[in-house]
């Protein structure tokens, strides 16, 4: 029949992988928080980022932001319930997509929602700070609200995966909280840095994404932001030179 197909791959060290990675990867999985924060949560976690994130708006722009064309290799860094996922396949059908994410509870949500007819995805567990690609095979990345999940160690790490696995030219294009432009945004982002912890959300608050993905090699552009009730939604631009 018309069945969606799709793969499942159960992340490891690459072959190159140094120990210390390897060290990490357990770390990471050890560590990782789950969508809002507690297991119990992620039944509700599409329909509570829906209503209070802006989540059409900001993740359409994101989609509207890359450059995106038939059979493009595409990867969504920490893709949840695959919201990301399905309207990139809605935009371009042929695209080769790969959705990573460490949680394996979240991935059948994220395959059960994908539209029939459309290219085979390949669904990832593993850590963003692990990714169990080759070098240089992704054309597109994206990551939306997953790095305010992980400590600056973990996202400097994570950044760094990104960039190792996009080809020369390839574009990392990423949403996720900002720095709070005024009192207010700061206040609602208080919220956030309470539900899932401040050593993971302080760089947020801070304004260091941009010189996290900087230093990994990117070179980034400040696309626009959204006010959200739970503070500013940023999104950027990062290519791989």
């Amino acid at each position: 029949g018309n069945r969606l197909r799709f793969r499942v791959v159960i992340g490891h060290a690459r072959p190159d992988t140094p120990k210390r990675n390897q060290n990490h990867l357990t770390e990471q999985h050890m560590t990782y928080v789950p969508a809002l924060g507690f297991k119990w949560l992620t039944p509700a976690y599409d329909t509570v980022v829906y209503y209070t994130c802006r989540e059409n708006t900001f993740k359409d722009q994101l989609i509207q932001q890359a450059t995106l064309s038939p059979k493009k290799s595409v990867l969504d860094v920490g893709c949840g319930t695959g919201t990301l996922l399905t309207k990139l396949l809605q935009a371009e059908p042929s695209l080769r997509l790969h959705g990573l994410d460490i949680d394996a509870d979240i991935l059948p949500r994220a395959k059960a929602k994908l539209p029939p007819h459309t290219s085979d995805p390949t669904f990832l567990c593993a850590s963003s700070d692990n990714i169990p690609l080759a070098s240089g095979t992704i054309d597109v990345a994206f990551s939306s609200l997953m790095f305010h999940h992980l400590t600056s160690d973990q996202k400097r790490k994570s950044f760094k995966e990104i960039c190792r696995v996009l080809k020369p030219g390839g574009e990392f294009n990423f949403a996720d909280w900002g720095k709070p432009r005024n009192f207010l945004e700061r206040l609602l982002f208080y919220q956030i840095q309470l539900l899932d912890g401040f050593a993971t959300t302080q760089d947020h608050a801070d304004g260091k994404l941009p010189t996290l993905m900087q230093q990994a090699g990117f070179v980034v552009e400040e696309i626009t932001t959204f006010t959200t009730m739970f503070g500013p939604i940023t999104l950027w631009k990062a290519i791989k030179p």
